[in-house]
């Protein structure tokens, strides 16, 4: 049941870890003033300050964007020290911001970037997305960067961008596009829904609450095209894919930070299993060995050589501490 996709995008991963990006993403989720700080390493930290600020949120690098945002809502400054992580993780999203173009590489720019989906939404209000990840800037030399460009590295992003493009969703979103561009009217529609929407997900309007103001931006972003449902039909097929892509960037970041990439091979109960949307559901019992600094949403790889072997993200997790340790995890499978 593992996919050559789910295996090339784990096996690249862990290569990706490896490089000055992983760690520097490893040490920033210690305290400032510990043993193998990043301080240590780089000369400036994350302060603790604005760690707490970051804590509820996902992904890796898009935390600090989030954490930014509900600071400027309640008027809080940003504590010293801060200049050089926000320095980092600015040159950090435009670096998986180019790995998530060789992945659209084939479909036009102009389309790719202008379509209205839910990760238009400011930070604060995205679920399972990531931020301006269509908005590559070129011309930048986005990957040499944090140990991103040596040839090992280099060459585990290229495999892992070239398997994603062979993908079937790849290939749909390669003709949709393509239909788009030719047709200037839909070209049209494109750009002037992106201009009449784009203001309303930046802001949040007198009288709402954040969650009130983040939900309507999602509804919104949902319906850009119910209008117009021959062009809302492509876009579909686009937005299908940009979930794909999305789920690749996520899963480098969450290996990346993570002390120990959880590798599970052995359950402690019997594996619960559904199907929703067409994607795998697991619930599982395992050791509690995988349960320090995992979070909800990392990714993990199942390898018990059952059909249910491959990549998932974590939705849910409770340890359980009587008689032995163990950690339910609840499972949402990489395709």
């Amino acid at each position: 049941m593992v996919t050559a996709l789910e295996q090339c995008v784990w096996d690249a991963c862990l290569v990706i870890r490896e490089s000055e990006f992983g760690e520097i993403l490893r040490r920033a989720r210690r305290r400032s003033n510990g043993p193998g700080s990043l301080e240590e390493l780089t000369g400036w930290g994350h302060p603790d300050e604005l760690v707490n600020w970051e804590l509820s949120s996902d992904p890796a690098i898009q935390r600090t964007a989030t954490a930014q945002v509900y600071m400027d809502i309640s008027k809080e400054p940003l504590p010293p020290g801060s200049d050089g992580w926000l320095e980092w993780t600015a040159k950090a999203s435009l670096a998986i911001r180019r790995m998530a173009a060789k992945c659209w590489a084939g479909t036009p720019s102009d389309v790719r970037m202008i379509f209205i989906d839910s990760d238009n939404v400011m930070p604060p209000g995205l679920h399972g997305e990531i931020a301006e990840l269509r908005f590559d800037q070129r011309g930048i030399p986005a990957l040499k960067f944090a140990g991103l460009d040596s040839p090992p590295v280099r060459e585990a992003i290229d495999c892992m961008c070239r398997s994603v493009r062979s993908s079937s969703l790849a290939l749909k979103a390669r003709d949709a596009a393509k239909t788009i561009q030719q047709n200037p009217a839909f070209l049209l529609r494109l750009a002037l829904v992106a201009r009449e929407l784009s203001p309303s997900f930046l802001t949040i309007n007198a009288g709402e609450t954040g969650e009130q103001a983040f939900a309507r931006m999602r509804t919104t972003a949902f319906r850009a095209y119910d209008d117009f449902p021959d062009l809302r039909d492509l876009v579909l097929v686009l937005r299908s894919f940009n979930k794909l892509v999305t789920r690749v960037i996520w899963t480098v970041l969450g290996v990346a930070e993570l002390f120990e990439p959880p590798h599970i091979a052995i359950t402690s109960s019997p594996v619960q299993i559904e199907s929703k949307g067409g994607r795998r559901h697991l619930v599982i019992t395992t050791g509690s060995y995988i349960a320090p600094l995992l979070r909800t949403t990392h990714p993990v790889w199942i390898d018990s050589g059952t059909p249910i072997d491959g990549l998932y993200f974590v939705n849910r997790l409770t340890s359980a501490f009587s008689g032995r340790s163990e950690v339910d995890l609840g499972l949402t499978a990489f395709l």
